[in-house]
């Protein structure tokens, strides 16, 4: 059964490697496999830290399109995208819809629009990989809470088991990188009480899992760690 493995890479797409775990990401792979040409991303300039990176709004169907035709084989995908909000509604009364609809976009949205236009460039045995959250479980959610969030990553996951079907010659797998310390985890970390893990370490956590998927892992939903996760 085909697994995949950055060794055998030769081409691959980051998307979201401005800063945070993404930037991690990038570090490592270009520092473990520097045979593999790899085409980073951020969207904010503001937060990014990433010189090799080239700007992408995940979001402008225009700006894939371009960034699509740019490429040609790639042997893998990986995005970090993410949004949480400075305040995640804890009750229906808190729920606003411009800034639910933007949670939707970003975390959900963002990754089926880009394989549109990427999934042509894939090569048999790729992988297409997104970091997804633990709080977008369906059958886990037993505290309520974080509608945007939670409800937001639960759609991902849905989008990502769809494209495991479309895309069946490729490894389709969502996974959950563990509480890390960044700019989107900042504000509710300290009442944490399992391990956070810094932005380097996730990395690291996140290619040794990478490394592991097989065919048979497509369209599934896993911990960091390779515990797999109920939808």
């Amino acid at each position: 059964m085909n697994k995949f493995d950055f060794i055998s890479a030769n081409t691959g797409v980051l998307v979201g490697a401005g800063h945070g775990i993404g930037l991690e990401l990038d570090r490592r792979i270009r520092s473990e496999f520097p045979h593999i040409k790899l085409y980073s991303t951020y969207h904010d300039q503001s937060k990014n830290q990433n010189s090799k990176a080239l700007r992408l709004d995940p979001l402008d169907e225009s700006d894939i399109m371009k960034f699509a035709d740019s490429l040609s084989e790639i042997d893998f995908v990986i995005s970090t995208v993410g949004y949480l909000g400075s305040t995640p509604e804890k009750s229906l009364k808190q729920i606003d819809l411009k800034e639910m609809t933007y949670a939707f976009q970003v975390n959900a949205l963002h990754m089926p629009l880009l394989m549109k236009h990427l999934y042509r460039k894939l090569n048999s045995g790729s992988l297409v990989t997104v970091l997804s959250a633990m709080v977008g479980s369906v059958s886990d959610n037993h505290m309520g809470g974080w509608y945007g969030y939670r409800g937001s990553k639960a759609a991902l996951n849905m989008f990502m088991r769809n494209m495991s079907i479309e895309l069946r010659k490729s490894i389709v797998v969502s996974v959950h990188p563990g509480t890390t310390k960044t700019s989107l985890s900042k504000d509710f970390i300290k009442s944490v009480k399992h391990e956070v893990y810094g932005a380097d370490q996730t990395a690291k956590h996140l290619i040794d899992f990478w490394q592991n998927c097989m065919m048979n892992h497509s369209g599934r939903f896993f911990h960091w760690s390779g515990e797999e996760l109920t939808y």
